[in-house]
């Protein structure tokens, strides 16, 4: 394949980036992002539904840091379905936090609020990420209990 690139577009073009890009695009890559999307939308309305259980039980403030919580519980799971939806998962943190920016600035939050949150959203999932690859023979829900916050334990949230 790469001597056919090679052929059609000279050797100046980077074969590597080009079979990348094909694979990544390939029929069962699309269809596993597909499946690593759903189960990323999933988690997403989940951590909302959390959050306002939360605030209506405990009252403004109470679904702070949740997503301390959700985001490397997210990263964590795909993680351990395997290498492809560990990446799927990375990039769909960082489609968020692109989607995240928007509507924040859009809605008048003061830039450093909005690139400080994603520093932190990113960082968790990249902490979620590692620990769902090094697995440690534990759940993710286990690895993470760390994380939930006192009124999530009150509610025996995981």
């Amino acid at each position: 394949m790469r001597e056919l690139i090679e052929y059609m577009f000279g050797k100046k073009v980077n074969a590597d980036y080009i079979l990348k890009i094909m694979e990544l695009l390939s029929p069962n890559n699309i269809g596993e992002f597909s499946a690593d999307t759903k189960i990323a939308y999933d988690y997403w309305q989940e951590m909302n539904e959390t959050g306002k259980n939360l605030v209506k039980k405990y009252g403004k403030g109470a679904g702070k840091d949740i997503d301390n919580y959700y985001h490397p519980l997210l990263q964590c799971q795909l993680a351990k379905i395997d290498s492809m939806s560990q990446q799927n998962g990375i990039l769909l943190g960082y489609m968020k936090e692109v989607w995240d920016y928007i509507n924040k600035t859009k809605q008048g939050y003061k830039q450093k609020d909005i690139i400080a949150d994603s520093r932190k959203d990113l960082k968790n999932n990249k902490y979620g990420s590692t620990l769902g690859e090094i697995g440690l023979g534990l759940s993710c829900m286990e690895l993470l209990n760390d994380r939930r916050t006192d009124n999530m334990r009150k509610e025996n949230i995981r």
